[in-house]
């Protein structure tokens, strides 16, 4: 009998034991009273426009560290967003954010009305068959774009005369209208202050294709463009600047998402960049409270999209380059930006006509001003400007 006690006793001990080991009492509950957020990104931080997110995310983290759990996937390819993006709502995740330019974020959202989803927008996005829980945003750039022609424009001014127009280069991924818009926001900044100021473009046919843009700014160059402007995914552009500034022709350079000082310091002028932040802080601060996403969040509202620019700090304008800026930029840029913020400036505007490179009946006139952004957050302007802009081949 005494025997048998001591068999059980040794077999409760023990059990005691595994359940401690597994189950781990002593250590801290996970508080499952955190709000889980998914951060599903279209690449890495190796992308300049994937970075704005990740600093948004880590913002969220240092704002509310007891209060959220983060997840977060890179390079998810549009059309392989499913999987990921259901493996976080099975982890948990209530809100998601992405940058990715798939059409299968919004199916996946019909599928799960609890998860709120949150979705840069892109071309094409607003004609998607979306639920309520789905939310789109983005930055109104022309605006940076704008300012960053502004900055252009006064070194240019600076610079000995060439005795012919002023001629900018711009290298884009593709004449898409994210693109053609930053081009002619560029262009029309740039003709606020040299009117005869002309554009040769580039278009990669890449997202992200470092020597893709760095031989399409090379290209502009040669052909005489003394600035070079971007809206395209790596330093491939400030790399052509810098190498050609001790060349018989040369160029300064205006980047795109991140500082590119560090890597062209004689000839990268500034960059324009789009902040995530104010829009993501705002949501995650809007679930919490339980309100509405689109009525807690400032900017201009279209049903369940958002975008925003320099007045709510959607649009930043980064480092100036002190050392080779011209004089009184930082001042001329900031009366403009007042401008702007008082509704007196409209990007668009002027004596100008522009057509479609993809459809030449398809015209446009500047004359009353292009409201980008009035019916939804991603540009709708897709024009060339006649006359001034021309793709170069």
């Amino acid at each position: 009998m005494k025997r048998t006690n001591i068999t059980v006793a040794i077999t409760a001990l023990c059990l005691l034991i595994l359940f401690a080991v597994y189950y781990q009492p002593w250590r801290p509950q996970e508080d499952t009273s955190a709000l889980v957020i998914g951060f599903l990104f279209e690449n890495d931080e190796s992308t300049p426009a994937t970075t704005n997110l990740i600093l948004a995310m880590e913002e969220v983290a240092r704002q509310y560290p007891e209060d959220v759990i983060i997840l977060s996937q890179n390079n998810v390819l549009p059309a392989e967003a499913v999987d990921p993006l259901e493996e976080m709502i099975n982890k948990g995740c209530t809100l998601i954010f992405t940058n990715s330019h798939s059409t299968q974020i919004a199916e996946v959202a019909v599928h799960y009305p609890e998860v709120t989803i949150c979705q840069q927008s892109f071309n094409g996005s607003n004609d998607l068959n979306a639920p309520s829980n789905f939310h789109t945003f983005n930055a109104q750039l022309d605006q940076g774009y704008y300012l960053g022609g502004i900055a252009a424009a006064l070194k240019l001014s600076s610079l000995p005369s060439t005795g012919s127009a002023p001629l900018i280069g711009f290298v884009g991924s593709y004449p898409d209208p994210e693109v053609l818009s930053a081009a002619s926001s560029f262009l029309l900044g740039v003709r606020s202050l040299l009117p005869d100021a002309e554009m040769r473009l580039r278009f990669t046919k890449a997202y992200s294709s470092f020597s893709r843009e760095k031989a399409s700014a090379a290209a502009l160059i040669e052909e005489g463009c003394r600035i070079i402007a971007q809206h395209s995914g790596t330093l491939g552009p400030a790399i052509a600047c810098e190498e050609a500034a001790a060349g018989e022709h040369s160029a300064y350079h205006v980047g795109l998402h991140v500082s590119m000082i560090d890597s062209a310091p004689t000839t990268t002028l500034l960059s324009i960049r789009m902040d995530y932040t104010p829009y993501v802080l705002g949501v995650v601060r809007a679930v919490f409270d339980k309100k509405s996403i689109e009525k807690s969040v400032p900017g201009k509202v279209k049903g369940n999209d958002i975008s925003a620019g320099i007045d709510q700090n959607w649009v930043e304008l980064m480092e100036l380059n002190r050392s080779i800026i011209a004089d009184r930029t930082e001042d001329i840029l900031n009366q403009n930006i007042e401008l702007m913020n008082k509704g007196r400036l409209t990007v668009l505007k002027g004596n100008y006509t522009g057509h479609s490179p993809e459809n030449s009946s398809d015209t446009c006139t500047l004359s009353n001003g292009y409201l980008e952004y009035n019916d939804y957050s991603y540009p709708s302007y897709h024009y060339l400007l006649d006359g001034i802009m021309q793709l170069s081949e």
